[in-house]
C-alpha cells in the first residue's frame, strides 16, 4: 500500500469520526436540555410540595393553651 492509498484511507476515516463526533455532540446537547427542563420541573414540584405543606400545617394547627 503506498502512501496516496494511506492517506486516502486515513481521511475517509476522519470524515466517518467527524460525522459521528457531530452526532455524539448533538446527543449531548439534547441531553443536556433535557436534563435542565427535568431540573425546572423538580423546583417547581419542590415549591408546590413545600406550598402544600403550609397550607396542611397551617390548616389543621391547633392551638395549645390560652393565647
Amino acid at each position: 500500500m503506498d502512501n496516496e492509498e494511506q492517506i486516502k484511507k486515513l481521511k475517509h476515516r476522519n470524515k466517518e469520526y467527524k460525522k459521528i463526533i457531530e452526532e455524539l455532540q448533538s446527543e449531548n446537547t439534547m441531553l443536556w436540555d433535557y436534563l435542565e427542563e427535568i431540573r425546572e420541573q423538580e423546583k417547581q414540584l419542590m415549591s408546590e410540595i413545600g406550598l402544600a405543606i403550609d397550607d396542611y400545617l397551617v390548616h389543621n394547627m391547633k392551638p395549645i393553651g390560652d393565647a
